[in-house]
């Protein structure tokens, strides 16, 4: 895991940049890279980073923050029917 903290930089003209910088202080946020997860029924991929437009769930929600009666879009099978997987 990836300890890192934003500090905003204000003084560019166009926008406010965001910058990752390593910090010990306060302020922490762990990052940490997208995971898919795979449905044991159908073999159907769940990838974090793309999420599942068509059924409102927006890229980048996490497996933890997908509802719980959200359910495969190809076989219908529960989200506890869902393994992680590294691909």
């Amino acid at each position: 895991m990836l300890r890192m903290c934003l500090r905003p930089f204000g003084f560019l003209e166009e926008a406010v940049h965001t910058i990752w910088l390593h910090c010990s202080e306060g302020n922490d946020v762990n990052v940490s890279e997208p995971k898919t997860w795979m449905c044991l029924i159908c073999g159907w991929i769940y990838d974090e980073a793309t999420g599942d437009p068509e059924h409102d769930i927006a890229p980048g929600t996490r497996w933890a923050d997908v509802p719980m009666n959200w359910t495969c879009p190809e076989c219908g099978a529960r989200k506890e029917d869902f393994e992680m997987v590294e691909i």
